[in-house]
């Protein structure tokens, strides 16, 4: 009985970890990083001179307000923040990126990225999160004939990403079966625990 015991404690204990693991995981799912090129084409301050921007990669996005737009949809989103593609169909959050620019520009800035997937045919939004009113906001975008994206920003800050659903789909950009094999490896210990318990219950009555 002691044995059954501790094998229903161990497996109960091991389960509780993988079900925490998943927990986590599935918070990252609604996003896919990278879809965003780490450099951008163009930089540009007010007065027309050429700046550097930095594309910091998802988790340098450290506010904890703006992270929440993981586990926003993005329609929700776009029609908070009276995006003009608010109403189109097979919008998705592609990228969440911490862009900041070096030394003292005068903005706006109009700076250009890659978004693989892009064309000139796309819809794309971007929404910059303004720090000082700890709220996300749609900024001025154009896709360009190359498929490259502008967009005009007044801060920077974190950085979201919306393409519509053919771009995210060419971009690699479903969302993965969240935790999928964590539920296979608990289903198996499990399996495991109820034999190891029904062994030892065997045995004693032996």
């Amino acid at each position: 009985m002691k044995m059954f015991k501790r094998l229903a404690a161990f497996g109960a204990a091991a389960i509780l970890a993988l079900s925490m693991g998943i927990t986590a995981f599935a918070e990252e799912s609604p996003s896919t990083s990278g879809v965003v090129a780490s450099t951008v084409v163009s930089a540009t301050d007010a007065n027309g001179n050429s700046v550097k921007v930095t594309v910091g990669a998802q988790s340098e996005v450290k506010n904890e307000e703006a992270r929440k737009i993981l586990n926003t949809t993005a329609k929700d989103i776009l029609v908070q923040t009276n995006d003009p593609n608010a109403s189109e169909e097979g919008m998705k959050l592609v990228d969440l990126r911490e862009v900041t620019v070096e030394g003292d520009a005068t903005f706006p800035l109009d700076i250009t990225f890659t978004i693989s997937g892009v064309t000139a045919n796309s819809k794309v939004s971007v929404l910059h999160f303004d720090t000082e009113k700890n709220a996300w906001e749609s900024v001025p975008v154009k896709v360009n004939s190359d498929g490259t994206v502008t967009a005009t920003f007044n801060s920077l800050s974190p950085v979201a990403f919306f393409v519509n659903g053919a771009a995210s789909n060419a971009a690699g950009t479903t969302s993965p079966k969240t935790g999928s094999s964590s539920v296979m490896m608990i289903a198996v210990l499990g399996a495991i625990v109820c034999a190891g318990g029904a062994f030892a219950f065997s045995k004693k009555r032996a």
